[in-house]
């Protein structure tokens, strides 16, 4: 039988929340997601933005996506069934879910910038012509944003790891 209890420190509480909440909504959008112009245009304001707050889950390559919401569903059922021996185990598995965030911050836009323009001289589509203009906006004139957010996660993501060691 599953002994499931929430751990008593309120940060550890909201971030568990915090990541069924970003993990539900990844999963809604991808099922609800139908590749229509408003859909396209939604995704690219989620792909500006959501990085940011989401990490490697909003990321716009699925096996680096899915993989950070398994990863995040994993941390969450050892932390609600209390196992300690995997405690460890779930540190090295949330700055691993930093370096998936840092991934989807810093160096996605730029791939996805230089996919996304060779498309664009293939097919002159307007969403991707929007979407090009946008990540270049993004990745090239937001450094400050990007490096405000990585310190944000930096310090989460140390400040997490830290409660997972203490007793909660």
């Amino acid at each position: 039988m599953l002994n499931i209890s929430f751990p008593k420190n309120p940060i550890l509480k909201v971030w568990i929340f915090w990541i069924i909440f970003k993990c539900t909504l990844k999963i809604s959008y991808e099922l609800n997601y139908t590749g229509s112009l408003e859909d396209q245009t939604t995704d690219i304001i989620y792909g500006i933005f959501l990085p940011w707050f989401c990490g490697g889950i909003w990321s716009s390559f699925n096996l680096i996506s899915y993989s950070a919401i398994a990863i995040n569903i994993y941390i969450v059922l050892v932390i609600l069934q209390t196992i300690p021996r995997l405690m460890f185990q779930s540190k090295v598995w949330v700055w691993i879910l930093f370096s998936l965030a840092m991934y989807t911050v810093w160096i996605e836009p730029w791939l996805s910038l230089a996919t996304q323009a060779s498309e664009t001289i293939d097919a002159k589509t307007i969403s991707t012509v929007v979407s090009f203009s946008l990540d270049y906006i993004v990745g090239f004139f937001l450094p400050t944003v990007n490096l405000i957010v990585s310190f944000i996660w930096l310090f989460s993501t140390y400040l997490i790891t830290q409660l997972l060691g203490e007793k909660y």
